[in-house]
């Protein structure tokens, strides 16, 4: 059961993270393109690393643990290439974003209809998929010219994404708390 209790305080944290991504964004919108880039892949790498201790947490409880793994791999991936490479044009990183957003979406989707998944409420994740595929193809169809609106947009989604996370986690402890109550015997 304490392993259980990690995993939703890795979803938690995830969330607080976004929150915390979005609320610097939103911060320091004069921020420079080189600064975006960096954050951007502090924020990727961290929540991968997030996304695979919650992989290990699942493992030992649910079938689909390796829905967590693809995730944190997808995250750490970008995060990597965002480092290696920090003088992506802003057009590379805004599709490379696009690119991340649609596939975390769809990780989420899936994992909403996946059986054992989570006892989170599936609209949450549901809500979170729609919102990360939209975001990235916005993003294709109507590339971001300015760093301002680029900002704004990652900012407000990054907020967003952590608030679901944070209602899954809270959600996957309630019911984890449920599942540590004694069960009471009538007497007769």
């Amino acid at each position: 059961m304490q392993d259980l209790r990690k995993y939703s305080t890795s979803l938690i944290t995830r969330g607080c993270v976004a929150i915390l991504f979005g609320i610097i964004a939103l911060a320091w919108t004069g921020m420079t393109v080189e600064l975006l880039v960096y954050l951007f892949a502090f924020f990727a790498l961290l929540a991968g690393i997030l996304s695979l201790v919650g992989a290990g947490m699942a493992m030992k409880h649910h079938e689909k643990w390796w829905i967590f793994l693809i995730y944190g791999l997808i995250d750490i991936a970008i995060g990597i290439i965002v480092l290696v490479w920090p003088g992506l044009t802003l057009a590379f990183l805004i599709y490379l974003i696009a690119i991340w957003a649609i596939a975390s979406g769809t990780v989420q989707l899936f994992s909403a209809f996946a059986s054992g998944w989570s006892d989170a409420p599936k609209w949450v994740l549901v809500l979170g998929g729609i919102l990360s595929i939209i975001l990235g193809f916005l993003i294709i169809l109507y590339p971001i010219s300015t760093t301002v609106v680029l900002i704004y947009f990652l900012a407000i989604y990054a907020i967003i994404f952590g608030i679901i996370m944070i209602v899954v986690g809270i959600q996957s402890r309630k019911e984890f708390k449920k599942e540590d109550k004694p069960i009471e015997r009538e007497e007769g």
